[in-house]
């Protein structure tokens, strides 16, 4: 997996990778669709993700805001600099960074 870290002209850094789901619910019955049984031999957490997430996201993080781009952009580790800030420029704001600590 790769990071990067790309700096605006202003001066805003931002911290990009990738991010690639591995315990998604694969199948696209709603949420309220009865049961037919359980065939999984082991049980586990299982996320819900969009069809535009399951192949993945590219996350990006500044000192104030977080964004993603999905799906992940072929070769995304290799563009230059401004490519990259392009990339942050067009892609979801999903919010403020969370801290574990306050």
């Amino acid at each position: 997996m790769s990071h990067r870290v790309v700096v605006e002209t202003s001066g805003v850094s931002w911290e990009i990778w990738e991010v690639e789901p591995t315990l998604i619910e694969k199948r696209d019955a709603p949420p309220d669709a009865p049961s037919t049984g359980e065939r999984r031999r082991v049980r586990s957490a299982r996320l819900r993700v969009s069809p535009a997430m399951r192949d993945g996201w590219l996350a990006m993080r500044s000192a104030t805001e977080r964004r993603r781009i999905a799906p992940i952009p072929a070769g995304w580790a290799d563009l230059d600099d401004a490519a990259l800030l392009t990339l942050v420029a067009r892609a979801e704001v999903i919010g403020v960074p969370r801290r574990l600590i306050e």
